[in-house]
């Protein structure tokens, strides 16, 4: 066994800071990744030279081709939200990876979820009703992060749900919550 041992300090103070952001220092701390400089990117105005993604394209998710050298990533688009003057439906934000992928998404600067390939089966996430506006432009920002190149698909549409479970189906229908009057 370890019969004696001696330790030695430097004679300089070592300075312990915090990384990310202090949440008690914050108006909503609930609206927050932890991310440093994270209202500053969500908050920034949107490259008029990038075109949006076209989210909405059916089946057929938008995919990405994630580097891990390129570290976090600060993804925005913007969307026309749909009309929902006949009915209203929440929308689902949806990922798929294969390896090490983080997002955290903002949807009109409310962030709504983090997705985290390895820790967990959850994959889509559910846009409350209110976020989104109807029949009006609105924001989608990600910070996206990889440790392995990989292809991130992303997908924004109805929540779906089966028809006899209530629960969440790609071949359902869209859950409506009621006809608008």
């Amino acid at each position: 066994g370890l019969i004696s041992a001696s330790l030695s300090r430097s004679a300089r103070n070592q300075r312990w800071g915090m990384y990310g952001v202090p949440v008690s220092s914050l108006n909503d701390p609930f609206n927050t990744t932890g991310l440093p400089l994270e209202r500053e990117a969500v908050a920034a105005s949107f490259d008029t030279d990038n075109p949006s993604w076209d989210l909405f394209a059916g089946e057929s998710p938008m995919c990405l081709d994630l580097k891990a050298e390129d570290g976090i990533q600060w993804l925005r688009t913007s969307f026309q939200g749909p009309d929902q003057s006949a009915y209203r439906f929440p929308l689902r934000l949806k990922f798929e990876a294969r390896d090490s992928v983080v997002v955290c998404a903002w949807v009109n600067d409310l962030f709504i979820g983090r997705y985290l390939y390895d820790f967990g089966p959850q994959n889509n996430f559910y846009i409350m009703e209110g976020v989104v506006k109807s029949d009006a432009e609105n924001s989608l920002v990600l910070a996206v992060m990889t440790l392995k190149d990989t292809p991130l698909h992303i997908t924004l549409g109805p929540w779906i749900v089966d028809g006899t479970s209530g629960n969440l189906s790609p071949s359902g229908k869209p859950f409506v919550l009621q006809k608008a009057l």
